[in-house]
C-alpha cells in the first residue's frame, strides 16, 4: 500500500474520503483556505459540499509523488502559522474576514512560492466547484 492509499478510502456511498492521518495542522489549513476560496467564487456552497470539495483538495495533495505533497504539506503547516506574526493567532483560528486578508497577503506576496501555493488552491478548489455543481 502506498502513503497515497493510506490516506484516502472509500466510504460505504462510494464517496472517497480523506483519513485522518493527514496531519492536523494541514487538515485545518487546508479547510480554511478553500473556505475562503469558496466564498470568492460561490459562497452560496453549503456544508455538505463543502466538505466534499475539501475532501477533493486534500485528495489531490495526497495524491502527490512524495516530493511534491510534503512541499506542499510543509507551506500549508507555514501558511497556518505565518498570521500569528500579524494577528497573534494561527490562520484556522481567526475571523473569516482576517483569513481572507491572509490569503489576500499570499496570493499577492512578493515570493512566487506564496503566489503558486495559493493558485494551487484556487484551481482545484474551482476544479471542485464545479464538480460539485455539475453533479448537484
Amino acid at each position: 500500500m502506498t502513503s497515497h492509499e493510506a490516506c484516502i478510502s472509500t466510504s460505504e456511498k462510494g464517496l472517497i474520503t480523506v483519513s485522518s492521518r493527514l496531519p492536523d495542522d494541514f487538515k485545518r489549513s487546508i479547510s480554511g483556505i478553500v473556505d475562503v476560496l469558496i466564498d470568492e467564487v460561490r459562497p452560496q456552497t453549503g456544508v455538505t459540499d463543502r466538505d466534499m470539495i475539501k475532501d477533493y483538495v486534500a485528495q489531490t495533495v495526497a495524491g502527490m509523488p512524495d516530493f511534491f505533497r510534503m512541499g506542499f504539506r510543509l507551506l500549508a503547516i507555514m501558511f497556518e502559522y505565518s498570521s500569528i506574526f500579524r494577528y497573534g493567532r494561527s490562520f484556522s483560528a481567526l475571523s473569516e474576514e482576517r483569513q481572507r486578508l491572509c490569503v489576500k497577503a499570499w496570493r499577492e506576496a512578493r515570493l512566487s512560492v506564496k503566489r503558486s501555493m495559493i493558485g494551487f488552491y484556487a484551481t482545484f478548489t474551482a476544479f471542485g466547484i464545479y464538480s460539485v455543481a455539475a453533479h448537484s
